[in-house]
């Protein structure tokens, strides 16, 4: 997954986990604060007062600082350093009180050497609960967030781009991106052009994670269906995999559904009553008819 777009998929992700206070929220992708090339990951902008759900940015404040670290790749006291310099960038360049703004790492690693690195200094730091780690440096607060520990109630889409999901959480984010990241369901609805890109990005790893999950879940409809529903999906390289995919999938699914007939068939001439094979095999008497019938 080298040429994966973690950070446009992680974007889309905390869009998706914050949409009911999506009107209060603004997102500012690869921010520039200087003249030069240094770009934040994310802004998160809080335009209202409103209460957030998502552990992520529950605690957030007028302007939220975000340095994204994707599985690759691990928060380090250089993290640390740059996170607090853009946001003291920030204040300076937006005239910016330090009451309002906060700087947040996300990684998906334990940042062992960060943490000695602040214990040397006595930098304290404390444990918030939900994978949420807050550092004091006496002027905002700087949290540093493990992924992979945070509550998949409000922070599902951000934890399904991390790792794989049970088949009934990959069900759930699935109608979050039809539903809530409004995804058109049909061939002729539209998708918010500046969302587009993020919203791939995160398909890409989401399916890349869950091709298993995503076979089960479509079974009864074929990846050109799917494709069509999400229509500018078909432009990125998932369409050959998920096509090649499917088909070996179908492959297993035949030759499991062989293997179960064959037993029927041998439970049948052993004498045993339809109704005991059909609760053994998990498929109706019906069915059992059909394959002696066939038989």
């Amino acid at each position: 997954m080298s040429n994966t777009d973690w950070h446009s998929a992680f974007v889309a992700a905390v869009k998706m986990d914050n949409i009911e206070n999506r009107d209060a929220m603004s997102f500012l992708n690869e921010f520039t604060v200087t003249s030069g090339q240094l770009k934040v990951d994310l802004i998160v902008i809080m335009n209202a007062d409103v209460v957030v759900k998502s552990a992520l940015t529950k605690n957030f404040r007028k302007v939220n600082i975000i340095e994204y670290k994707g599985p690759g790749d691990s928060a380090n006291i250089e993290t640390f350093h740059k996170t607090v310099a853009y946001c003291l960038l920030y204040m300076v360049k937006f005239r910016t009180d330090v009451d309002d703004i906060t700087g947040t790492i996300v990684t998906s690693h334990y940042p062992h050497k960060l943490f000695g690195y602040l214990e040397r200094l006595s930098i304290p730091f404390v444990y918030e609960g939900d994978g949420i780690y807050l550092v004091n440096i006496r002027m905002f607060p700087i949290r540093i967030v493990l992924v992979h520990e945070l509550p998949a109630s409000d922070c599902h889409c951000v934890k399904s781009m991390h790792c794989e999901v049970a088949q009934e959480e990959f069900e759930r984010v699935l109608e979050e991106i039809r539903s809530r990241a409004k995804i058109p369901v049909s061939v002729g609805g539209n998708v918010e052009r500046s969302d587009q890109s993020e919203l791939t990005a995160f398909l890409d790893v989401f399916f890349k994670l869950n091709e298993e999950n995503f076979m089960r879940s479509k079974m009864s409809t074929s990846i050109a269906e799917f494709l069509r529903e999400f229509k500018w999906l078909s432009e990125t390289e998932h369409e050959a995999r998920l096509k090649k995919k499917e088909a070996e999938w179908q492959a297993k699914l035949e030759a499991e559904r062989n293997t179960r007939n064959n037993m029927v068939i041998k439970l049948l001439l052993s004498g045993i009553d339809k109704e005991t094979i059909a609760g053994a095999a998990g498929i109706s008497v019906k069915e059992i008819e059909r394959l002696q019938k066939k038989k």
